[in-house]
């Protein structure tokens, strides 16, 4: 099971009992959109989130009274990250490692078969 490897912890995403720099990826889902004051928690987020993580967020929103209720002033609260974008911060991760070289197994037998065609000569 997962249980050696996840946790649930019960908190107010306001003020997460987690340190700085935490988790490499944060999510949400149909949560921030129900919040009086979303720049707290998005501030949350940024903080638990590791330089270079992903914060990916699903809100299920009426586009008319979402723009009656986020002003400008508020959007501009939330301080953006070093290499923000308008729209959401770029916070891709990095590519993965190449793989591992696998060693060619059949490599000492055409060698030990090149060799034995030199001495036949």
């Amino acid at each position: 099971g997962l249980a050696p490897r996840c946790k649930l912890v019960k908190a107010d995403f306001h003020k997460l009992p987690f340190p700085d720099n935490s988790f490499d990826h944060v999510y949400s889902i149909e949560a921030c959109c129900h919040l009086p004051d979303r720049a707290d928690v998005y501030r949350e987020i940024y903080r638990v989130l590791k330089p270079g993580g992903c914060f990916v967020s699903y809100e299920w929103c009426e586009a008319e009274a979402e723009r009656e209720r986020a002003s400008e002033r508020e959007r501009e609260r939330v301080p953006r990250p070093a290499g923000a974008r308008r729209g959401g911060p770029d916070r891709r991760p990095p590519p993965p490692p190449p793989p591992p070289q696998v060693p060619d197994q059949e490599a000492p037998r055409r060698r030990r078969a090149a060799h034995a065609l030199q001495e036949a000569d």
